[in-house]
């Protein structure tokens, strides 16, 4: 209803993935950088932590999509994981990779399967790769059944790659108990995405408006900013619901530019508690004109050229 009101060509803060619009604060560029690099080193299991809402899936399917065709990944997402039996997680891998799965079959016979699916796919110089969303949600014995998968290998190369993201729980759960130090030794990258700060906030949001075709930058004011930072605590989720909101009412009070006090009046509404107690005014900066440098930045960081690769990662692994 506020698009034409507001110079839009499109929702600017709808809650599915948009690869086109995807902000990458320090924070995105280095854990897409180091899942990057992982899988092209076929580092095996990676880790990816976050609070909900951070946006750890959007970057992982940005990961996938980023992947140039020379590395013949095989990608296989299994985002609902609820899973508690070995053979269960056994028969989704399966089902996720596009292989036919027997549900009489006994796990020594799904598990040969599985193996056999894997070795024909390095015979063919494909990747298969393991992305498991929500990971804190697999029971704990198939955990320990992706733990015997990471130790696949032919020629001292895995088998799969694994990506597991998943909520703190997963760290504290299955990383960092000291009766998991089996599958702790496996973890070759393990990265955390967490909030943005306050000018990350207010870069994102510019971002989203101008993706969504406004010619303007001061639909939101700086007060209005840190408001919608202050109540969202820098998580993407939280901003957008805040922002779309403010939108919508700033639309029905014929607010050309949205000012601190309805963003307030708005999470009051919404029964947002403050999340961040002070926060220092949005400058504009030049995050905007990074974005569309990035697709480009990230091939050239999977080819040959060895200087693209950030120093901090490389001296990681």
């Amino acid at each position: 209803m506020y698009l034409k009101f507001y110079g839009l060509s499109s929702q600017p803060f709808q809650l599915t993935l948009d690869r086109l619009c995807v902000y990458f604060g320090s924070q995105q560029k280095e854990v897409v950088a180091q899942l990057l690099y992982g899988l092209r080193e076929q580092k095996g299991l990676m880790v990816l932590e976050g609070e909900p809402g951070t946006g750890k899936t959007t970057l992982l399917d940005l990961v996938v999509a980023l992947l140039p065709s020379h590395l013949n990944v095989y990608p296989c997402w299994i985002r609902n994981p609820l899973l508690r039996e070995p053979i269960d997680l056994l028969e989704a891998v399966l089902r996720g990779f596009g292989q036919p799965c027997d549900r009489s079959a006994r796990i020594s016979e799904v598990t040969e399967q599985l193996l056999r699916f894997l070795t024909r796919c390095r015979l063919m110089e494909t990747t298969p790769l393991l992305l498991i969303d929500e990971a804190q949600a697999l029971g704990g014995d198939a955990m320990e059944q992706l733990r015997v998968v990471t130790n696949w290998e032919q020629d001292s190369r895995k088998l799969v790659q694994i990506i597991l993201a998943g909520q703190p729980e997963l760290g504290r759960r299955y990383l960092d108990a000291p009766e998991q130090e089996a599958l702790r030794q496996r973890v070759a990258l393990r990265c955390r995405l967490g909030m943005m700060a306050a000018q990350e906030t207010a870069d994102y949001i510019r971002l989203r408006l101008k993706e969504a075709g406004c010619p303007r930058t001061d639909v939101f004011d700086a007060g209005a900013l840190r408001e919608i930072h202050r109540y969202s605590g820098g998580v993407p989720r939280k901003i957008n619901v805040l922002a779309d909101h403010c939108l919508v009412a700033g639309f029905a009070a014929q607010a050309p530019v949205i000012p601190a006090e309805l963003v307030a009046s708005v999470a009051e509404d919404l029964q947002l508690p403050a999340l961040v107690a002070e926060v220092p005014e949005a400058q504009e900066g030049e995050a905007l004109a990074e974005q569309y440098q990035l697709s480009d930045l990230f091939r050239a960081f999977l080819g040959e050229d060895e200087a693209s690769l950030p120093a901090m990662t490389a001296q990681r692994n």
